[in-house]
């Protein structure tokens, strides 16, 4: 997360115009809160973000889920509190349908899992892999002096519109 921060104050102080900036730990670094107007329209590929329509019985969806442990814990959940909090559903779902704790029987009903979550699909492949729920990309977008990262893909969950290329920093 230092490296993206990094990043985006050396690219802004220098004034360096690219036509695409993707960046990784951009929820970990709070790029839009850190960098503000600076960080605009850096592209960041997430594994969960709280406006994505999946759900379940027990957390609701993404939106309920963030409201509820900010609630708790007084700040947003990274994208581990909510793998975590759905890693928990996926294995009590699988203890339910083994009837039993023999771990076995549980490995079996994991591999047969297929559910959906707050935090998406959930189906194993053969590898282990979960290949139900594909990662989403936001963009750094910015109101005023309010910036916040905005689902861009995929499209069926985008809030936003791609920005590409970025404009120049003398448009800006």
């Amino acid at each position: 997360s230092k490296g993206a921060l990094t990043a985006i104050r050396q690219i802004a102080e220098m004034k360096v115009d690219v036509p695409m900036l993707a960046m990784t730990h951009c929820d970990a670094s709070k790029l839009a809160k850190q960098h503000g107007k600076n960080s605009e329209y850096a592209l960041c590929a997430a594994q969960w973000h709280k406006e994505l329509s999946y759900k379940d019985d027990y957390f609701g969806n993404g939106l309920k889920f963030d409201k509820d442990f900010n609630a708790l814990y007084g700040y947003a959940p990274p994208y581990q509190a909510a793998e975590s909090a759905a890693a928990l559903l996926v294995y009590k779902d699988a203890f339910e349908r083994a009837n039993s704790t023999d771990k076995e029987k549980v490995r079996d009903a994991l591999a047969k899992t297929d559910m959906e979550t707050f935090y998406g699909n959930v189906k194993f492949g053969d590898g282990g892999q979960n290949i139900a729920k594909p990662m989403v990309l936001f963009q750094v977008r910015c109101e005023g002096d309010t910036c916040a990262n905005k689902l861009v893909a995929p499209t069926k969950w985008a809030s936003h519109k791609l920005v590409h290329p970025i404009p120049k920093w003398s448009e800006r």
